[in-house]
């Protein structure tokens, strides 16, 4: 059957979303139903289940049938052939131009295929518009890994965290009452297709939620998973990085000096830094390979704060400032000893950063 190369431009989409988890997460079964005129092509994934459908003129074909090939190996053919350029997909080979190439063939059980396709005519249990995708990327960044791979929609913010040192949210126009875990490989999504917003639409299908949306004529059916990332909005979990004590000082200023003394902090223990006061400066220390020290006036100091000394990560401070958008940022930091994190904001108060405290050993 033959294709002209822009039909097939979903490939991108499934080669994005494959992984090598198990045996068939990295390959495309291809349907071929004749009785039908269509073409089902489809992906199962740890995360994610794509189908899509064309519909062809399927009478030339002798008989029904299907492959099972490497995602990644046909969509590099054919996203290396020119533009407009007709491809033929048989039972035996994919050719074009002269060309042939046997592709290696595997076996799979793909019969729920045909159960996700029924999933997506099922009723809509509700319709969710997400928007200001395009601010999701800004927070990919801060995200963790297994049940913490996910971006989190919390109270309308994109929220991400790896638990252990750092969580972010970014404030969106999304007015949505449950809390809604995407994994991470959307905001890929959103970069390389320059999406604004997408409906997700959440079905029940079998006595199971199921969420999916459309990209490109292709279904995307998000897997069910666990994650564990917190509401970093719930009163108990505020009142560790949400202190009323502050410094105010200007971002580039202390970007520049943080930029310097991670030249020799980024080979201390977690890029660890120590970061004091005096009358009129943030002090920021590196001690475990030599000493150095950078000074940075503040705008502003709560009185409470004058003789803290709390030690964080140089690259993971750089990393919350360059994601701040505003002139001047704001550091909440407890006078208590016993401070378990800290939060930072700007002027423009659309984002929030929390980085937990390291142990303030000085050895």
């Amino acid at each position: 059957m033959k294709f002209v190369r822009e039909e097939l431009d979903f490939l991108k989409l499934y080669v994005m979303l494959s992984d090598t988890r198990s045996f068939l997460n990295d390959k495309i079964h291809i349907n071929f139903i004749k009785e039908k005129d269509s073409i089902i092509f489809s992906q199962l994934s740890y995360k994610f289940n794509l189908i899509t459908v064309l519909q062809k003129n399927l009478s030339t074909l002798k008989e029904s049938f299907n492959i099972l090939v490497e995602t990644n190996q046909l969509f590099s053919l054919v996203s290396l052939l020119p533009k407009n350029s007709e491809i033929n997909i048989s039972k035996e080979e994919i050719s074009f131009e002269g060309s042939k190439y046997q592709l290696p063939k595997y076996e799979g059980d793909y019969s729920v295929v045909d159960k996700f396709l029924l999933l997506t005519s099922s009723p809509k249990v509700e319709e969710i518009k997400i928007v200001d995708f395009e601010k999701m990327p800004l927070i990919k960044n801060y995200a963790g890994i297994d049940e913490l791979d996910t971006i989190g929609i919390i109270e309308n913010y994109f929220v991400a965290s790896n638990r252990t040192d750092v969580a972010g949210a970014i404030k969106t126009s999304n007015t949505i009452n449950d809390i809604i875990f995407l994994p991470t490989e959307i905001a890929s999504i959103i970069t390389s297709y320059g999406l604004k917003s997408i409906v997700l639409n959440k079905v029940e299908f079998n006595e199971t939620i199921y969420n999916y949306f459309i990209i490109n004529q292709t279904y995307v059916i998000i897997n069910n998973m666990e994650y564990a990332l917190a509401n970093i909005f719930e009163d108990n979990v505020r009142v560790l990085y949400d202190h009323p004590t502050f410094v105010k000082i200007n971002k580039n200023n202390l970007l520049q000096a943080l930029t310097r003394i991670l030249v020799v902090a980024k080979n201390n223990i977690y890029n660890r830094i120590f970061i004091s006061f005096d009358t009129n400066n943030m002090i920021i220390e590196s001690i475990d390979t030599g000493y150095s020290v950078e000074k940075v006036p503040f705008i502003k100091l709560s009185n409470e704060i004058q003789n803290v000394k709390i030690t964080v990560s140089a690259s993971n401070v750089k990393t919350i400032l360059q994601s701040l958008q505003g002139n001047e940022v704001t550091i909440k930091i407890s006078p208590e000893q016993d401070s378990t994190a800290i939060s930072f904001v700007d002027e423009n108060n659309n984002s929030l950063f929390v980085h937990t405290l390291y142990e303030n050993i000085e050895e």
